[in-house]
């Protein structure tokens, strides 16, 4: 990371917030079945597998639908850690918890993701949402407020 990334996040006031006042966790009615996925589907089907964001094929009808009023989801890898951002609607499959984070911005989510699976410990092939969903997380704020613009600037000057 360059100093004058370095130096902002320095300079930054930070508070903690606790993971339900970022995301309202989905209550899952219907998780499909690994042989109902196919490479023929229309929607993603997530699991928790760590590889390509957590995607291991696609199915017909999706449970979770991105549009105007949720455009967002972000699936967390019970097994794996692995937290992936839905911007299309999508199907689960079993050892995953769905949730509808607070934030849209898909780079202040980024930064938001970035800071909660460091609180995680890797405890290999076991559940880690007992202690995910109990995480407080140390965020940029601004007036009292999360600062949405430092953590989309931040994410945007790391990508360039």
């Amino acid at each position: 990371m360059n100093a004058s990334l370095n130096e902002k996040l320095r300079a930054v006031k930070w508070g903690e917030y606790k993971l339900t006042q970022l995301f309202k966790p989905m209550t899952i009615r219907r998780k499909i079945k690994g042989e109902d996925v196919s490479e023929k589907g229309i929607y993603p089907a997530y699991s928790s597998d760590s590889e390509n964001n957590g995607i291991v094929g696609y199915y017909s009808a999706p449970e979770f639908i991105c549009d105007l009023n949720n455009p967002v989801y972000v699936v967390f890898g019970d097994h794996t850690r692995t937290i992936s951002i839905a911007r299309n609607s999508f199907s689960v499959l079993d050892n995953v918890k769905v949730l509808r984070p607070y934030i849209e911005n898909t780079n202040a989510l980024l930064f938001v993701c970035s800071v909660w699976k460091k609180q995680i410990p890797n405890l290999g092939y076991k559940r880690h949402w007992s202690i995910a969903k109990e995480c407080c997380l140390r965020l940029p704020t601004k007036n009292g407020k999360i600062d949405l613009d430092f953590m989309e600037s931040f994410i945007a000057e790391l990508e360039a």
